[in-house]
């Protein structure tokens, strides 16, 4: 309540009236002010939601000897650029303030889930063990523990090894290849090849069980090579005896290596010795007798092994050509018989052949 100075002279100097400086409305804007700090900081905590249909409209603030009340009925989303002066504005002492709560851009709380990668987990092999496990494989080889027993042998110790030290294991698969290697050469020494004699090695079968555990080591190869090259030599020497021996070396081979070049090489040498040896039977007129030492015995060997071989096929042909010839000729003598004997060695030969079985009805008719 303000109160004016007195009018008269001497009242007015004997009476001082101290300067409003209304308190009370300094406090209660300071108090906005609070609040409104308070409200915003509130705020961007959490979101302030106030029902414009609740009863509580007003925010009354107390200060001595009076109550500013704060109308909050009704909260519109206020404009970012709006600032708390406007919280000021309009301020009177009878008349309530209304409040405009100011609006801030709070970034929402963005929730990064929390990825757990698991660690890997590596099974090494710390140092000291792989020493142990070297030791072990070594004394696997010389119990000659190379591939068995299933659970403790010397490949089976390798694998371990060598998923963490290639090196040192390789080096360990070196000496079980070694071993079947100079078991393979000694065996080849004993001529010894592929023997397929039940509970009896060979160097195939030391070959095998390289081209298990090391398909691709050069002693693998080798060994191969060598069992290849012994074979064919062997054949050869066959060759110059025995055609049969020569080519049941030839099955062999064709058995374990089809498409080696030696292996090929081997099938043309022995037609070709089979050609050179029916053309010495045909020179001899040893056409289809004597049972085991004739061209057409010759010819019909090389077509079991190359059936398709036109050269043997033309070679039969011609022979029944020239028992057709001496045929007729003997039927032009009037010599029947004769004529019917030469005729059946060639349908021997070719049973179908047209042109005997129509000199075969003529002799009959003869004959008759």
């Amino acid at each position: 309540m303000r109160i004016n100075k007195p009018i008269d002279p001497v009242i007015r100097k004997r009476v001082h009236i101290t300067e409003d400086f209304d308190f009370i409305k300094w406090l209660s804007i300071l108090s906005i002010v609070i609040c409104g700090g308070i409200y915003v900081f509130l705020g961007s905590v959490q979101p302030l939601i106030v029902n414009p249909d609740d009863s509580l409209n007003t925010v009354q603030i107390t200060a001595p000897d009076k109550i500013v009340n704060v109308s909050i009925g009704s909260i519109q989303k206020a404009n970012p650029n709006d600032i708390s002066e406007k919280l000021l504005k309009n301020y009177s002492d009878s008349q309530p303030i209304k409040l405009t709560p100011v609006a801030m851009n709070i970034p929402a709380e963005t929730h990064t889930a929390l990825v757990i990668k698991p660690t890997p987990i590596v099974d090494t092999i710390p140092i000291s063990n792989v020493k142990l496990l070297l030791n072990k494989a070594h004394k696997q080889i010389a119990m000659k523990r190379l591939t068995s027993p299933k659970d403790n042998n010397a490949y089976s110790t390798y694998q371990i090894i060598l998923k963490e030290y290639p090196q040192q294991a390789q080096k360990i698969l070196d000496d079980i290849v070694a071993w079947y290697f100079e078991q393979g050469i000694n065996f080849i020494s004993k001529n010894r090849l592929t023997t397929k004699l039940s509970g009896r090695d060979s160097a195939y079968k030391m070959y095998k069980k390289l081209s298990k555990i090391a398909p691709n080591h050069q002693n693998t190869k080798a060994l191969f090579n060598e069992i290849i090259t012994k074979l064919n030599i062997r054949a050869k020497q066959q060759l110059d005896k025995s055609v049969s021996d020569a080519y049941a070396t030839y099955n062999v081979m064709l058995e374990i290596a089809p498409d080696n070049q030696n292996t090929k090489n081997l099938l043309t040498k022995i037609t070709d010795n089979l050609f050179a040896k029916a053309q010495k039977q045909i020179v001899k007129q040893l056409y289809s007798t004597p049972k085991d030492n004739n061209a057409v015995a010759t010819f019909k060997q090389i077509l079991a092994i190359v059936p398709d071989n036109t050269k043997a096929q033309k070679g039969l042909k011609k022979i029944v050509k020239k028992y057709h010839r001496l045929s007729l000729q003997k039927y032009n003598q009037g010599r029947y018989k004769s004529s019917m004997i030469w005729l059946e060695r060639g349908l021997q030969v070719s049973s179908n052949d047209p042109e005997l079985n129509k000199l075969k009805q003529q002799i009959i008719e003869k004959i008759n």
